[in-house]
């Protein structure tokens, strides 16, 4: 066994250390090795600066949701420091936890990041006031870089949001200098309305098992979102869905298309989606596991996940088969919330499991605090 050494352990010498050999790893290009050294510290001396390029390593993947965790632990720890405050602000509005960055910039004393944050978030709420010099060239450089990271982390509807409260005060300049940001239209909540006559239309040449039941859950579903939600359909012949989603900003994949389930969204940032509505989509996975992180993962804080799944009488059809008792604990250990789960005949109609029951539907929501 080796001596253990007897001289005390300076907590700036290990940090000095740990960081050289992170900033050694990242010019060699290991950047996940670089996070790992500074995961591994932070456990024992997790300083805003540890913290810090955790977060970044996270948010040059485009996943806020993991930057906001490596950034918690330090200002819960009682860290004063302004730049790590204002992107756990921006990680925390790009996952969707609005009500987080209301609470960090209700106060008094904010910093100037903080003051442009919650006039931000005004930006997205008329009920918040925050009042900002949007002509100091300051403000503005600092304005355009939190709009910069949003847009990257999947938010160009709060850009939209700045660029709609930018218009009315006529600050043209300003906004010729946010042109190049990746922005979309901000909706107010408004929910969209699918239309009740289009069932035939939608339903015609449908290859799915128990369509008439699919067709009326996917509706149901649609009633759930707002305009200007971004909302993703995965599944076996969903793209002929789409059109009851009008009006929120639709993504559709088609998991016949694709090797597995999962396969499907490997290329799908995280904390992209406020609703995701799988069709069948255990029945085409190779990990029933692996695809609920990776929905966990898609989805927003507070978002939501739509699933129908077919039971063992309907079991025959598909490649694939999950017993409902299983799916349900699957999505518990993952964090997910269940909000309610029916069995339904191919009808439609609600139906016992052990009695005419072909699907089981249901609806889940991710929070992360």
């Amino acid at each position: 066994m080796f001596s253990t050494s007897k001289q005390p352990v300076d907590p700036a010498h290990f940090q000095y250390f740990a960081e050289s050999l992170a900033d050694l790893l990242s010019a060699g290009g290991d950047g996940q090795g670089a996070n790992q050294v500074l995961s591994v510290v932070s456990k024992q001396v997790n300083t805003p600066s540890i913290a810090l390029r955790r977060a970044e390593f996270h948010l040059q993947r485009q996943d806020p949701a993991s930057a906001l965790s490596a950034l918690i632990p330090a200002w819960e720890a009682g860290y004063n420091d302004d730049e790590l405050e204002l992107l756990l602000g921006l990680c925390s509005l790009s996952v969707g936890l609005e009500d987080v960055v209301d609470g960090l910039t209700d106060r008094e004393d904010l910093s100037e990041g903080l003051r442009i944050l919650r006039w931000i978030l005004a930006c997205c709420d008329e009920t918040i006031e925050q009042e900002v010099d949007l002509g100091c060239p300051r403000i503005q450089w600092a304005l355009i870089r939190c709009a910069r990271i949003l847009s990257e982390q999947g938010r160009p509807d709060v850009v939209g949001a700045i660029v709609q409260r930018l218009e009315r005060l006529g600050t043209e300049k300003l906004i010729e200098r946010l042109s190049a940001i990746k922005r979309s239209e901000w909706m107010a909540s408004e929910p969209i309305r699918p239309s009740i006559d289009d069932r035939d239309v939608i339903s015609a040449d449908a290859s799915l098992q128990a369509m008439r039941a699919v067709y009326n859950w996917v509706w149901s579903a649609a009633r759930q979102v707002f305009r200007g939600e971004r909302v993703l359909i995965l599944g076996q012949d969903c793209t002929r869905f789409a059109p009851l989603f009008e009006g929120a900003n639709v993504d559709v994949i088609d998991t016949r298309d694709a090797l597995s389930s999962e396969h499907a969204l490997d290329s799908t940032a995280a904390a992209q989606y406020d609703h995701i509505v799988l069709v069948y989509g255990y029945e085409t996975s190779c990990s029933a596991r692996d695809l609920t992180l990776q929905l966990w993962k898609a989805l927003k804080h507070g978002g939501q996940l739509h699933f129908v799944s077919s039971l063992a009488r309907q079991a025959h059809h598909f490649d694939a088969f999950i017993a409902p008792h299983k799916l349900l604990g699957l999505f518990e250990s993952v964090g997910f919330e269940l909000l309610g789960q029916d069995c339904r005949c191919e009808e439609g109609i609600p139906a016992d499991f052990d009695d005419g029951a072909s699907v089981i539907v249901g609806r889940l929501q991710k929070n992360l605090v």
